[in-house]
């Protein structure tokens, strides 16, 4: 190695994978609405149970719908799914 280098370390990570998400029954509402605005609902409703996985600053887009989501968890409990 060159004069001044280091050999990497190994760090700790820590990865968040969150409470099992059913995407069929929380999709159900969406099966009368025409196909492409089904698929964006979900994509959408999939992207905002990501969102509550993150802390608050790296939400970009889907912060307004993921900060909502979370005060609706505090209101009516940990059990409230999207």
């Amino acid at each position: 190695l060159p004069v001044g280098s280091f050999l990497p370390s190994w760090a700790a990570v820590g990865v968040n994978f969150g409470e099992p998400f059913s995407f069929s029954e929380r999709t159900a509402i969406f099966k009368n609405l025409p196909r492409s605005e089904g698929k964006a609902k979900s994509i959408d409703l999939v992207m905002t149970e990501i969102a509550l996985l993150i802390p608050r600053n790296y939400r970009g887009v889907y912060s307004v719908e993921a900060n909502a989501a979370e005060m609706l968890r505090v209101r009516l409990g940990d059990s409230l799914t999207l």
